[in-house]
């Protein structure tokens, strides 16, 4: 199957220009606008072939784009003087381009006929004009933060800081997952089922930012993550308890530059997390249920993230200990 989809965004912001004197305090400012206009063919084409009743194989192409958030297209714009004759301006950008993404997928699946199945699959997807969170930090003691941009000197006595666009980046991974019913068991123990998934992936970018070298992950992608669960359904009762675990991943690029002028790659990484979780569910009647679920049974983590991967420097921590719940339904 063949698809060509055309999508066009009209985008019109409105925001508060503030001025600032040398003392860091505002000295005037009024409403301002801009305009943001996005017009992108998207074609897909998408393949399937089912040899037998119990295997399908499948491969598709398709394009998709993530526009910039408004804030990042017309965010409010700040005049700052220094003082020494010279301002800074820090405002959205109009100009950004979208986020664009080509996506390959090859994939089988193989059933049985008891409905356990197991798949397989392969992506790689390519993005251009990468957007991403990033920041600075320009002076010696690590205290001015600054978010992701692009600073242009546009005369000696102006400073315009905006965001911009990185560089092109790409993804590709492989894809497992199953389900096996346990039929062949004798009695109670034919209706439970194990089942899984893995996800094996890698990245890389260029944000065209100094002090983070070209084939930097990108953000929120962890090499590894897997899911697994052990479950009995019935005719009454289903439960099931499910452990879950994902790698670490890169949050937040950032740089900090000492008073020589030297650049160093301090970014925000997320450090692996896992959590087991238990659910169970009870029908009285034909349409009264109730049930029990408790979730990150061991305590863990939900949020542990370090300066640079391999270390513990500046841990931020959260933990959120362990929930439990109790419901009814009734189905009307």
């Amino acid at each position: 199957m063949q698809a060509l989809r055309y999508e066009h965004a009209d985008i019109r912001n409105k925001f508060w220009d503030a001025s600032y004197d040398d003392s860091g305090n505002i000295s005037g400012g009024h409403f301002a606008k801009n305009r943001t206009s996005y017009n992108e063919f998207l074609p897909s084409l998408f393949i399937a072939y089912r040899p037998t009743p119990f295997s399908v194989y499948r491969a598709s192409f398709d394009t998709s784009y993530v526009m910039p958030n408004t804030f990042l297209l017309g965010g409010s714009r700040t005049s700052t003087y220094d003082g020494n004759g010279v301002y800074t301006i820090q405002e959205g950008n109009p100009n950004l381009k979208p986020v664009l993404s080509r996506n390959f997928d090859l994939s089988g699946q193989w059933m049985s006929r008891d409905g356990s199945s197991f798949a397989m699959g392969g992506f790689y997807k390519l993005l251009s004009n990468y957007l991403f969170d990033a920041g600075n930090s320009t002076r010696t003691d690590g205290t001015h933060y600054l978010s992701s941009t692009a600073t242009t000197n546009v005369s000696p006595q102006e400073i315009l800081e905006t965001p911009r666009n990185g560089g092109s980046a790409f993804v590709y991974g492989l894809e497992m997952s199953g389900i096996k019913n346990m039929s062949f068991l004798p009695g109670f123990w034919k209706h439970l089922f194990i089942s899984g998934n893995v996800t094996l992936q890698r990245s890389h970018a260029n944000l065209k930012t100094a002090g983070i070298p070209d084939g930097t992950p990108i953000q929120y992608a962890p090499n590894w993550m897997y899911n697994l669960s052990l479950g009995y359904q019935s005719g009454r009762l289903n439960t099931n308890l499910s452990f879950r675990r994902s790698g670490a991943f890169l949050e937040t690029y950032y740089t900090y530059s000492n008073s020589n002028g030297k650049t160093f790659n301090i970014s925000w990484w997320d450090q692996p997390i896992q959590r087991l979780d238990y659910s169970i569910n009870y029908k009285l009647t034909k349409r009264i249920s109730m049930g029990f679920s408790a979730q990150n049974l061991l305590g863990d983590v939900s949020y542990y993230a370090t300066r640079g991967k391999n270390s513990e420097k500046i841990p931020q921590i959260v933990w959120t200990g362990r929930s439990y719940f109790l419901n009814m339904n009734v189905d009307f």
